[in-house]
């Protein structure tokens, strides 16, 4: 009878762990999902930051290779200032 009572607790200790584990890895797992949405987020910003940067790195460039800004140039070495 001892053994049965034994085996019983043995049994029930067993249970309570997977319960406990279980709660755990359903925790870990919403923080999961939680951490994915923010990376999503953040690549998403990212990418439009990318977009956003050549964008204006094609009008510096434009700007650059413009005569006004060639003249601008010139004017600025006569003044002293370039």
């Amino acid at each position: 009878m001892d053994a049965l009572r034994a085996i019983a607790a043995g049994y029930e200790d067993k249970v309570l762990q997977v319960e406990h584990l279980t709660r755990e890895l359903e925790a870990r797992a919403a923080e999961n999902e939680q951490i994915r949405a923010v990376h999503a987020a953040t690549h998403e910003e990212l990418q439009r930051a990318r977009v956003e940067i050549q964008r204006l790195g094609g009008l510096l460039d434009m700007i650059y290779r413009s005569r006004t800004w060639k003249l601008h140039t010139t004017i600025e070495k006569i003044r002293g200032r370039g």
